[in-house]
């Protein structure tokens, strides 16, 4: 098994990757925000009494890029936009690693104006981090 810093890193690089082909400008402490929620997955493990094995990218990504969104929402509107189809399309592209398929992009629009609503506060029509999280990782589980 991985180390939870090796499986992170591989997260990164491809989230990193997919950040450079859309221009989204991605820092150093945009980056450092899935550190702090790799941290924070180990206190929701412990909360819930969970074994963790490995680092999900499905979580990690679902909850770091919703939390880079609400940061930037207010300022900077179009980064927080990035944040949420940088989500989206990595988090496409573990599902498609993983079981051979992906979203259609009809979904996944609908998904990404989804969590805008929610990035805004509008918590009755948006989904949030474990609604996004659950989108990719029930279709990993339908379709294993």
């Amino acid at each position: 098994m991985k180390n939870y810093a090796e499986e992170l890193y591989g997260i990164i690089k491809l989230y990193s990757y997919i950040g450079e082909k859309i221009n989204a400008n991605l820092t150093k402490e945009d980056l450092l925000e899935f550190v702090d929620i790799v941290n924070h997955y180990k206190e929701h493990a412990k909360k819930h009494s969970l074994t963790v094995i490995a680092i999900e990218p499905y979580k990690v990504i679902s909850w770091g890029s919703v939390s880079l969104c609400l940061k930037y929402q207010k300022n900077d509107i179009k980064k927080a936009k990035y944040f949420l189809v940088l989500a989206i399309l990595s988090l496409n592209v573990f599902l498609k690693e993983d079981v051979g398929k992906n979203h259609s992009s009809d979904f996944l629009k609908k998904v990404y104006k989804m969590l805008m609503l929610e990035c805004q506060g509008d918590k009755n029509f948006g989904i949030g981090r474990n609604g996004l999280y659950m989108i990719f990782k029930s279709a990993s589980l339908i379709y294993h």
